[in-house]
């Protein structure tokens, strides 16, 4: 998963880079419901998904 994640990362901040909001926002959705069914059928997973979320997220941020 987080590799997967990784390999997403440089679509996100290529469509932000270029202002492309519809771009971005369904990579981002994409994900997100992805991350929530893997949450939903593993809860233990959630914490670990949280942290590595909070950690893309920062990453993302300072791009």
């Amino acid at each position: 998963m987080e590799a997967e994640l990784e390999r997403v990362r440089p679509q996100i901040v290529g469509a932000r880079e270029r202002a492309d909001a519809e771009t971005e926002q369904a990579l981002v959705g994409a994900w997100r419901l992805r991350l929530q069914q893997l949450v939903d059928t593993d809860p233990q997973a959630g914490e670990e998904l949280r942290q590595l979320l909070e950690e893309m997220t920062g990453l993302l941020r300072a791009t």
